[in-house]
């Protein structure tokens, strides 16, 4: 699917739906993600660092794992992050 977010079309992949919520993760050009959660017709920003539990156990069950690759991090710790953020999605 394609989302409009930060002054463009971006690539982003349905991760989960509760009730008329749907969680999507996007790439921007430089190769970072970051999280979005569709709701009532807007797009809220979501930080990968305080997914709600509701969004990491649906994550979790269906085993879906995040790219995680924050724009604020140095590209040479995406790999650690991931794994953070992944562990943090299975203790949920």
């Amino acid at each position: 699917m394609k989302i409009f977010v930060n002054q463009g079309w971006r690539d982003a992949d349905e991760l989960a739906h509760i009730g008329d919520q749907i969680l999507v993760e996007y790439e921007m050009p430089n190769g970072s993600t970051a999280l979005r959660i569709y709701e009532g017709k807007k797009w809220k920003p979501l930080s990968y660092r305080r997914i709600p539990r509701k969004w990491a156990t649906e994550l979790r069950e269906n085993e879906i794992r995040l790219i995680g690759q924050p724009q604020q991090m140095n590209k040479r710790d995406w790999d650690d992050f991931h794994e953070e953020i992944n562990l943090q999605i299975a203790m949920a």
